[in-house]
């Protein structure tokens, strides 16, 4: 990961320890970044680059990962968890959530002003290191990702939205096809952009509409 994130985008890296407050967002956004998960999405979008361009040989015990899998893809693998940690910090400000990963949350540990603009902080830190990748994969690549990126985003926002309008309305019932309404808005995008993603690193992706069906039922 620190091959990845050579630089502090706040400005021009500077020595260790100095002008500490201009260091700091991007100092808790790493660590956020590295800390706990399951990190099915990222590893999802390694997995579908790996079978698609490299085949079944991919999942022998003996497979070289770090030739099979290069740093553009890897890259790929980060901006995608990048973009799931960020909208972790802002669910958990809107929920009220004190603790994930067995520590208090960014909010509870640096404040509601500095969580939120942490969580922008990744955000765009996705989608920079997406755009990065534009020589090694592609300009036409790169755009397809990040244009199957943005709708997934814009569709989990429209889900938070839904499920913070419906907590605000506590004497109205949530019916079972509005729960999976919410549940396909907020997680069966990010699962299809991971997807779309190592599949479209390895090249053109076709069958698009299957692939949203079954993300929308693994979400």
């Amino acid at each position: 990961l620190d091959d990845l994130l050579t630089d502090c985008y706040c400005l021009t890296p500077l020595p260790a320890g100095s002008r500490e407050p201009l260091l700091a967002t991007d100092a808790i956004a790493r660590d956020w970044l590295l800390l706990g998960g399951k990190r099915l999405r990222p590893f999802i979008t390694v997995a579908a680059y790996g079978v698609a361009a490299h085949g079944l040989k991919v999942l022998s015990p003996r497979a070289d990962l770090a030739t099979l899998l290069p740093g553009p893809v890897r890259a790929l693998a980060v901006a995608i968890e990048a973009l799931h940690k960020a909208s972790l910090v802002h669910d958990d400000i809107e929920d009220a959530d004190q603790y994930r990963y067995g520590r208090p949350t960014i909010h509870q540990a640096h404040g509601l002003e500095a969580a939120i603009n942490v969580g922008d902080y990744l955000v765009g830190l996705g989608y920079r290191l997406i755009a990065s990748q534009a020589e090694a994969l592609g300009a036409a690549c790169v755009s397809d990702i990040l244009g199957k990126l943005s709708a997934a985003h814009l569709r989990l926002c429209c889900g938070q939205g839904a499920e913070l309008m419906w907590n605000s309305r506590p004497h109205d019932d949530l019916e079972p096809l509005h729960a999976l309404q919410i549940a396909s808005l907020k997680t069966a995008p990010a699962f299809e952009a991971a997807l779309y993603a190592g599949l479209r690193a390895a090249g053109p992706v076709t069958h698009e509409e299957t692939l949203a069906a079954f993300s929308r039922y693994l979400g």
